[in-house]
């Protein structure tokens, strides 16, 4: 607006793919998505913080000797089952510049930084 403020309209996602449908044409994806949708007001120049998106997921496994470990009663001295449990958090850091010309985008292209992931792997 005229004062220097910025209005966005953010819809941030955590999407993963939990497993595939089979059908004819090939295998469908289910997807298990978390959002959140906003709308926030910042002047020109100034960062906000968007935060609280979260997800936690558990991942089942089964480890041992092919064929073995699926035998029933006896396939538990064969192998072993577990369950690993991870979170997912995104934080967002918006810092929105108003482009008036060419000059401006000019002295913006060098200022843009890449996305960085900060994971506990």
């Amino acid at each position: 607006n005229d004062e220097g403020f910025v209005t966005m309209r953010l819809r941030p996602e955590i999407s993963t793919i939990v497993g595939v449908v089979e059908s004819q044409g090939g295998g469908i994806p289910q997807v298990n998505k978390t959002e959140v949708e906003t709308t926030v007001m910042v002047h020109d120049g100034h960062s906000i913080v968007l935060g609280g998106l979260k997800k936690d997921d558990r991942v089942h496994s089964k480890k041992g000797f092919p064929a073995l470990m699926d035998v029933p009663v006896m396939g538990a001295l064969f192998g072993r089952t577990s369950d690993e449990y991870a979170q997912t958090e995104i934080v967002i850091f918006l810092t929105p510049h108003v482009v008036k010309g060419h000059e401006d985008y000019a002295q913006m292209n060098g200022n843009i930084k890449p996305f960085k992931s900060y994971s506990n792997e």
